[in-house]
């Protein structure tokens, strides 16, 4: 009984030692080396000069001598009060350098100021992407059962995503000609199989982290952290994709090619003059077209949603980007000459149609929002139509 009392008190010894030992794993000049790199890449994205503190350091291996470092840290700008953000750096250890920046905060977003899209959950800008599996060198299409599957390329608009900011960290990614959502099935286990599926509103099986890796790659992370996998058994023109605990293997890395814009790319024709012959019979039902988008976010200056199909683009127009937006549709807005209409539910200033949608327009929406007071304020909204 002692020895094995001895045995037990041993061991519980020697694993604090080793969760000391992890937690101390970011030395202090790499610390300060983040802390450099996120001072300097902060106050080019929001033009304000700041001072950033670490408060956790998580650091992991991704091999190829890098090494990932995530936590948390505080913010103090000159005109702002201090706030927190969540960060994700790529350090190369062999020239003892940062090769990648993300970070993350509700006040701050990082902004793409050549396409006017907001950036705030991580590495890529809103867009449409080729995403190609680095173990086969195949692409990620649609299967005709619906599944997402690895495919050869062919240049063809099923291999094409459109990846757009979801916020709190996290992106939608939709099939590009459809506007289906890459969605994991059941309870998210291993093994459970990816699909495509219509939005959801903000479920969590629809949301994904994108991050960094080795070898210009990037990784897929659920919100129950399990990553976009190729299954070894499936590795063959047409197989499934999955979730799997993560191993940073190339098997979980993607290579993602910018093949587009959002805010120029149409659905597929086809589809939507299906999706017209649906609405017609819906409107001899009596309930043809009507739906609603109740978004919410925080606004300082002007800006113009722009809304079409279950889509929403947010321009500004002055003042500093957008931050903390939610999006939540009862129903897409149709291809088809509808009434559309907007209420202020909160904030300080004033909202309007700019544009209904039509033929000339392409069924696009836009809506304004005004705040004509100094600093930035809470929104939310109702856009209805019928």
């Amino acid at each position: 009984m002692r020895k094995l009392l001895f045995t037990f008190s041993t061991f519980i010894f020697l694993l604090g030692i080793f969760q000391l030992v992890q937690a101390q794993s970011v030395s202090n000049s790499e610390r300060q080396l983040i802390e450099r790199e996120l001072e300097r890449k902060i106050s080019s994205d929001t033009g304000e000069n700041v001072t950033v503190r670490i408060r956790t350091a998580e650091s992991y291996s991704l091999g190829n001598r890098e090494n990932g470092v995530r936590g948390q840290a505080t913010v103090q700008g000159r005109r702002t009060s201090q706030r927190e953000i969540s960060y994700d750096v790529v350090i190369d250890t062999r020239r003892n350098r940062i090769s990648t920046v993300n970070w993350n905060e509700g006040s701050y977003r990082n902004y793409d100021q050549n396409t006017q899209t907001g950036v705030a959950s991580g590495p890529l800008s809103n867009g449409i992407y080729e995403i190609q599996l680095v173990a086969t060198k195949r692409m990620l299409a649609a299967g005709n059962n619906g599944q997402v599957v690895q495919s050869n390329s062919n240049n063809t608009r099923n291999q094409q995503w459109a990846i757009e900011d979801a916020g709190n960290g996290y992106y939608y990614v939709r099939l590009a000609n459809t506007g289906e959502m890459m969605t994991y099935e059941g309870d998210g286990r291993n093994g459970s199989t990816v699909v495509l599926r219509n939005q959801r509103g903000n479920q969590e099986e629809q949301l994904w982290e994108i991050r960094t890796g080795p070898d210009n790659g990037y990784y897929f992370i659920a919100r129950n952290g399990k990553s976009l996998d190729s299954p070894s058994s499936a590795r063959y023109d047409g197989g499934r994709m999955q979730l799997y605990n993560r191993n940073g293997e190339a098997n979980q890395r993607f290579w993602l090619r910018r093949v587009g814009d959002l805010n120029n790319y149409q659905y597929d024709n086809r589809r939507d003059r299906r999706r017209d012959r649906n609405n017609d019979r819906y409107d001899q039902r009596g309930g043809f077209g009507s739906g609603s988008l109740t978004w919410s976010g925080r606004v300082d200056g002007e800006i113009e949603l722009e809304i079409q199909g279950n889509q929403v683009y947010e321009r500004v127009i002055s003042g500093r980007s957008v931050s903390s937006v939610r999006r939540n549709f009862t129903a897409s807005l149709p291809r088809r000459d509808v009434n559309v209409e907007v209420q202020l539910l909160d904030g300080r200033g004033n909202v309007e149609v700019l544009q209904q949608p039509s033929s000339r327009n392409n069924y696009r929406a836009v809506v304004r929002i005004r705040d004509s007071q100094g600093g930035a304020d809470d929104y939310e909204i109702e856009v209805r139509w019928n």
